[in-house]
């Protein structure tokens, strides 16, 4: 084990050298101390792995070098993810296409959940749902929210200023205004004579 500490150390980038010069001689003597210290300190982690796959580019090498190196690098993926057989690489392949669906917050939610541990699909599609059961696609929380359903003459309205409380509110016909009844006119009569021609002060004489 010391023997492959101390042929592996020439062999590092400058920039892993600078960062493993950290270390004390008790992890310099140690590989396993060594790769773990560079792994954390670059960062390497599965979704790197996945993310230099996808990212790949051929430059100048062939393209027999550039199908080992994709090779290498899937190879890193699924040794990272724990990845040995059939079931596990199927398992891999329907979790990262799950992960490409789910909406930004939702995601974020289940890779904090996740972490450093390796989530298999179902487990994955679980919090998910517990995801779409609490918040909305949005990121808010729902438990200020009332699902209700638009049946008959109700309609949903929110209530409040910044909340997503919901009532049902009863729809009615619009109101028409109401109109006096109609008013009929009795014509005017001479309380003499009762002639609807004039009133008793042009009364004409002799009458």
């Amino acid at each position: 084990m010391e023997l492959r500490a101390k042929l592996l150390l020439p062999l590092l980038t400058p920039k892993s050298k600078s960062l493993i010069s950290r270390s004390d001689a008790t992890a310099l003597a140690d590989v396993k101390q060594i790769k773990a210290f560079l792994l954390n300190e670059f960062r390497l982690t599965s979704r790197e792995y996945r993310a230099r796959f996808n990212a790949a580019v051929r430059g100048d090498e062939t393209h027999a070098l550039f199908t080992s190196r994709l090779k290498n690098l899937w190879g890193f993926y699924m040794h990272s993810r724990e990845c040995d057989d059939f079931d596990k690489l199927v398992d891999l392949i329907v979790a990262d296409r799950l992960k490409n669906v789910l909406s930004g917050p939702c995601l974020k939610y289940c890779l904090a959940i996740e972490g450093n541990k390796i989530l298999h699909s179902e487990e994955l599609a679980a919090l998910a749902d517990t995801f779409d059961a609490n918040y909305t696609p949005e990121g808010r929380y729902r438990g200020c929210m009332i699902n209700t359903f638009k049946e008959g003459n109700t309609h949903t309205s929110k209530i409040g200023v910044g909340n997503e409380r919901t009532r049902t509110v009863p729809s009615y016909p619009p109101l028409t205004p109401l109109l006096p009844p109609p008013v009929t006119r009795v014509p005017r009569k001479c309380w003499i004579c009762s002639s609807t021609s004039h009133m008793k002060k042009r009364l004409p004489r002799g009458s």
